[in-house]
């Protein structure tokens, strides 16, 4: 009767980890060179997935935190997020945005499933690189201000 029971409860949860299947065909995150970082990922399942969260650590705060929550399109569906902020900080005199560059930023997705514990993605290490042409500019128009 025990072993009955045990084997049903085995049953059971394989049945449940199958049906919320998840998988990310891939996870990206990198700089664009200007002033944001754009974090893209493809999911091939996306069963039971309720929300997405995109989490940024990094700077002067290690701790992740949230950036930003995407609902789910369905599997096979690519998702792109464009974080403006990253690598923003704002001078107090002049309360005017600059980009930080050198500062290196971890993201990871957290993936709510329904009816058990969000899983996380792998994480991915950007930092930022401002061109050179950009950065060129950037000092010539600040020779005239």
């Amino acid at each position: 009767m025990i072993q009955r029971f045990f084997i049903l409860i085995f049953i059971t949860s394989c049945i449940s980890a199958v049906a919320f299947q998840q998988d990310l065909s891939y996870f990206t995150a990198k700089s664009d060179g200007k002033s944001a970082v754009v974090v893209e990922w493809k999911s091939s399942a996306e069963n039971g997935i309720i929300q997405y969260d995109i989490e940024r650590a990094g700077g002067q705060d290690q701790d992740f935190k949230l950036v930003a929550s995407i609902s789910p399109k369905g599997s096979n569906a690519s998702y792109q997020y464009i974080d403006a902020d990253a690598f923003m900080r704002s001078t107090a005199a002049s309360e005017e945005q600059k980009a930080v560059a050198g500062t290196t930023y971890r993201y990871r997705l957290k993936i709510f499933l329904k009816g058990t514990e969000p899983t996380y993605s792998n994480t991915i290490n950007v930092s930022h690189s401002v061109s050179s042409v950009r950065r060129t500019w950037g000092m010539i128009k600040e020779m005239f201000r």
